[in-house]
């Protein structure tokens, strides 16, 4: 009696929270596990996105989880080339965008990367390596400077000092935060 329902949008919400929030459980549990987001998890996340949103909002919700479905997987392709995440992130994103959305999904990027420069420094202060980083990136921007980028990076990408660690510490706190300030 004392409970309030949930009206229709509210509901539809609830449903999107749960099978992203669903999703990106599996993703965590096989990044963290195994160092891999499995092509079979991202695949039917991505067509869990594209029929929720087909079933709740017909041509206009498949329209609206394909254009999210782009978004995170243009975003992180970006990132892919760089060689700055495997392509089991950029699948990971072009899901969450399916599921969620282009402003969910690029929102969740931005507080995924911030997330990831938090992990990044704590590992290296850990790990005693920020110095020896700090001098790393200097010498890369003054690559930079001087024009040799290409191949600077990518004998940094090809370093056996890079920081690596799954993603998904980023991703986890980065898509509760999105969620947490998102309103559609």
């Amino acid at each position: 009696m004392g409970r309030r329902s949930l009206t229709h949008p509210e509901r539809r919400r609830a449903v999107v929270y749960t099978v992203l929030f669903a999703f990106l459980t599996g993703a965590c549990f096989t990044d963290l596990r195994r160092n891999v987001i499995p092509n079979w998890l991202t695949m039917s996340g991505a067509a869990a996105g594209l029929s929720l949103h087909l079933l709740l909002h017909g041509w206009e919700g498949l329209v609206y989880a394909a254009c999210g479905l782009a978004a995170g997987f243009g975003c992180l392709l970006v990132l892919y080339m760089l060689k700055a995440l495997g392509a089991g992130d950029v699948k990971l994103f072009a899901a969450i965008g399916a599921i969620a959305g282009t402003e969910f999904v690029l929102s969740c990027l931005v507080y995924s990367i911030l997330y990831a420069g938090v992990s990044g420094l704590l590992l290296f202060m850990w790990r005693r390596q920020i110095i020896e980083t700090w001098r790393e990136s200097l010498l890369l921007l003054f690559n930079i400077r001087t024009e040799r980028i290409g191949k600077a990076w990518e004998e940094y990408a090809a370093s056996d000092n890079r920081i690596r660690f799954p993603f998904m510490i980023a991703v986890a706190p980065g898509a509760l935060t999105a969620a947490f300030f998102w309103i559609p």
